[in-house]
């Protein structure tokens, strides 16, 4: 952060400033207390520590102002049950990742959790909380560095990933898929199995993030409706999926 490399150049220039006025002293007489106190030496050490400190005292402030922001802004883009991104974090981020040409191809998961009212219905809302947590986990842990992960409302969680096609956001997903079949989750019996449904797109040339959401949901959609516990691919993007005979 700019703040601490601010911070960094001013303890180096604190710290250096000792050196010429060690050597500037070295072998000098001694003067007395009343021509030292006037003396232009002593004059410019006071300056000097003077200007520094000042200089010092507003890097720190500085330093302790951009955490509080840095600290501010983690706490309003995050999710606070689940410890992923809420919605608002993660359009933020996810509308800088798709102006960067560098993060292309990019591809976008939307992720259901199947039969979740009933979870809640059944079990209790508690038991619901520790589900979307533990769901929220499971989640971050799958993600690479690069990847954005947030929790858009709900039971509804979305994969943005940059540097990834159809292809590979479609091999994810399964992957996820079958991590979420094996897991067990606090708050439910051992006997319960939690199953989750997938929608995969790619982003398109032109389109913001709406487009390419509305996409992604549309096959969200089409898993749930052909039993959920499956991952669907956008519809056009599902041809170039389809092995060749």
């Amino acid at each position: 952060m700019f703040a601490e490399k601010v911070l960094f150049w001013v303890l180096l220039a604190f710290s250096l400033h000792f050196f010429p006025r060690t050597v500037l002293t070295v072998g000098t007489v001694a003067p007395s207390a009343g021509t030292f106190g006037t003396s232009p030496f002593w004059l410019a050490l006071q300056f000097s520590l003077a200007v520094l400190g000042v200089m010092l005292a507003l890097a720190l402030f500085a330093v302790t102002v951009s955490d509080m922001v840095a600290d501010l802004r983690h706490e309003r883009a995050v999710d606070p049950l689940t410890g992923v991104l809420n919605r608002r974090g993660f359009d933020e981020r996810a509308h800088e990742l798709l102006a960067d040409a560098r993060n292309w191809p990019i591809s976008l998961i939307l992720v259901d959790i199947d039969h979740f009212k009933t979870i809640n219905d059944t079990f209790g809302h508690p038991a619901g909380d520790a589900v979307l947590k533990a769901f929220g986990h499971l989640l971050h842990d799958a993600m690479r560095q690069v990847d954005v992960c947030g929790r858009l409302g709900g039971e509804e969680f979305a994969y943005l990933l940059p540097n990834c096609d159809a292809a590979g956001a479609h091999v994810f997903a399964q992957r996820l898929r079958e991590n979420v079949r094996r897991n067990r989750f606090d708050g439910l019996p051992q006997s319960h199995q939690l199953t989750a449904s997938f929608g995969v797109a790619s982003a398109r040339h032109g389109e913001g993030l709406g487009e390419m959401t509305a996409r992604a949901d549309a096959a969200l959609y089409r898993a749930k409706r052909q039993g959920r516990d499956r991952v669907e691919v956008d519809e056009k993007l599902a041809k170039n999926l389809v092995p060749k005979a």
